[in-house]
């Protein structure tokens, strides 16, 4: 998975405390993965438990969920979190959650109609990458 992949490779997951800045990231906040056009997002609990998981086959850190549900800001994104998985191919999906009459490929639409240069850039890194 790309997420995991750039999660990795970033060192956030290196810390404790920048690990909750992580989860606390995943939270309840959708996240538009650009190159493979689709939609991130965690619950508190799947956060969590996903934080864990990475850290425990990182770290052998003997984690679980609870280590990190409820730990601080949850769906707070700090610029360091956000400047890594954008410039990865992932942005933010400000206020997917606030319109809940529509359907999640409603909102998805809706979200591509207002970002067509990066879609357009992100699609073409990937092609070149793959070239």
């Amino acid at each position: 998975m790309r997420l995991e992949k750039t999660i990795i490779s970033s060192g956030l997951l290196k810390t404790k405390e920048s690990a909750i800045e992580v989860y606390e990231a995943l939270c309840n906040t959708a996240w538009y993965d650009y190159i493979e056009d689709r939609v991130i997002s965690y619950s508190w609990r799947g956060a969590g438990g996903y934080i864990a998981e990475l850290r425990n086959a990182l770290y052998q850190s003997g984690e679980d969920y609870m280590d990190y549900y409820c730990s601080g800001s949850e769906g707070k994104v700090v610029a360091l979190i956000e400047e890594i998985l954008n410039r990865d191919g992932f942005v933010v999906i400000e206020g997917y959650y606030d319109r809940s009459e529509l359907s999640d490929d409603e909102k998805l639409s809706r979200f591509k109609l207002k970002h067509p240069d990066i879609l357009s850039y992100n699609r073409a890194k990937k092609l070149d990458d793959l070239l």
